[in-house]
Formats: structure tokens, C-alpha cells, sequence
């Protein structure tokens, strides 16, 4: 179905790195960025984190639109990022605890 992986790097520092996967069949039907909302409600309630960030491929359109959808902005490119399943360019994305309660409350 589908997974979010959640990293928190040191709690003093605020900063919890995402990533997830949902099965093709679900694509499309609005369920990651319900999950994915519940999950950023978590993430900067119960656990309080200020930054929330993850790397996507830099020509995964459709992971890009859906952080887009949540509010996500796009930073650092690194080319040939390891941590894909193949070496490939990847980019930055991170959401703020300020900017999603803002988000929230509209």
C-alpha cells in the first residue's frame, strides 16, 4: 500500500527527515496528501518538529506536485544523489512548522 519513514536527526535540533513510497494502484486518488497531512500534523504537534525535509528525484513529476499540494519548497539540487535506488540528481524539499500551521489555519 504505501510507507512514510520518518528520521528524527537530533531532537535539540527540530529537524525530522521524510520519505514514503505508495503503491502505483493508489496514485491519483488523493491519498497521499491525506495521509501525508495527518502525518505533518504528527510530526510538528506531538513531536514538535520545526523543519520537516526529504530528497525527491529531481524528474519525479508527480512526487513534486504532490509536495507542492502540501505546501513543500524546494532547495538544494545534488547531482547524483546516492541514496536513490540509482545514482540521480536530487532536490531538497522542506516544510516549516510556521509555515504549515499557517497553512492549517486557512
Amino acid at each position: 500500500m504505501g510507507v512514510f519513514q520518518l528520521n528524527v536527526f537530533e531532537e535539540e535540533s527540530g529537524v525530522v527527515e521524510w520519505g514514503f513510497v505508495l503503491a502505483v494502484s493508489l496514485w491519483g486518488k488523493g491519498i497521499f496528501v491525506e495521509s501525508a497531512t495527518l502525518v505533518l500534523d504528527f510530526l510538528f504537534g506531538e513531536v514538535a518538529a520545526e523543519r520537516v525535509q526529504g530528497w525527491c528525484a529531481v524528474e519525479n513529476r508527480r512526487a513534486i506536485q504532490a509536495l507542492k499540494k502540501l505546501g513543500a519548497v524546494p532547495g538544494a539540487i545534488v547531482h547524483d544523489y546516492p541514496h536513490f535506488d540509482r545514482p540521480r540528481d536530487g532536490q531538497l524539499w522542506t516544510i516549516s512548522a510556521e509555515a504549515w500551521r499557517n497553512r492549517r489555519l486557512t
